[in-house]
């Protein structure tokens, strides 16, 4: 069975947006790594308008106190539009800067891969500074299931850019009809990560529940990365904030409190637990 490892807690699965407050509830779950939510339009805990000297050590810090270290920065934005790809460097010097091992990032459309790719290659210098992963997210554009991923990776062709398999959004963008197991050997030579995202269809919407609840079926994830991997890295990733109307694919905000957040983490630990793919003391 595989083992995840590194695991990690993503902060976007925390209804705030206050950084600081996402570093204390992740510490106070148990968790020794975060995945830092940067996601431009969705929950974006840490803003490129709020980089700075001051900002980056007040969270370097912030991480010491609570004893948690960042190990991803979930940045995700459009690759294809400068204005965001400058903000984006700014999201991946600041990883860097507080010692995270990996950026995420969705690309943009099919359409404009030749800027997306170029845009990529303007980073990779970056990236080399701090020894930091770029990992493209099968998000349903230009990277999307494991074939398409394998082809613009490997075109890429650096050993800092790397595939992050989030089964939940896949499903999302292929209407539920992808069958995982049969899809990630497809990507195998350029995974590096997964986020494990659990999803529900009710009344036209796709809802976030807890890893081991939803229709995605880790069960069958879990057997067949076995197959090729004795370990690999995983992130939960249970954000509650939002739902997604199915008919065109629309994410739309939802209420949710910190106390429903914690109880869906935990849930989540605890299916991962029953599967014997996780060991609490590394967390």
């Amino acid at each position: 069975m595989i083992r995840l490892e590194p695991f990690w807690l993503c902060t976007n699965s925390l209804p705030v947006q206050d950084p600081f407050v996402a570093i204390r509830e992740a510490a106070a779950l148990g968790f020794h790594k975060i995945e830092l939510s940067a996601i431009e339009g969705s929950m974006e805990q840490v803003r490129a308008e709020d980089i700075c000297e001051v900002y980056t050590d007040r969270i370097r810090q912030a991480l010491s106190d609570y004893g948690v270290s960042c190990y991803a920065l979930s940045a995700h934005t459009d690759l294809s539009e400068e204005a965001c790809f400058a903000r984006f460097r700014k999201k991946v010097e600041f990883a860097g800067e507080i010692g995270a091992k990996r950026v995420h990032t969705r690309c943009g459309s099919v359409e404009k891969k030749k800027v997306i790719l170029g845009n990529v290659r303007k980073a990779l210098p970056l990236l080399e500074k701090y020894d930091l992963q770029l990992n493209l997210e099968s998000y349903g554009d230009l990277v999307s299931e494991a074939k398409t991923a394998a082809v613009v990776i490997e075109e890429i062709d650096h050993p800092l850019v790397r595939y992050n398999y989030d089964a939940g959004n896949l499903y999302r963008f292929t209407d539920g009809k992808l069958a995982f197991a049969e899809d990630l050997p497809d990507g195998f030579d350029v995974l590096d990560c997964l986020h494990l995202k659990d999803v529900v269809k009710k009344r036209g919407y796709l809802y976030n529940v807890p890893v081991g609840t939803g229709d995605v079926g880790y069960e069958e994830i879990f057997a067949v990365l076995g197959e090729r991997f004795d370990q690999i890295g995983a992130g939960i990733e249970v954000p509650l904030s939002f739902r997604v109307r199915m008919r065109d694919r629309k994410i739309q905000p939802v209420e949710a409190d910190l106390g429903e957040a914690r109880e869906a983490i935990q849930r989540s630990v605890d299916f991962l637990q029953r599967m014997r793919v996780i060991d609490v003391s590394s967390m």
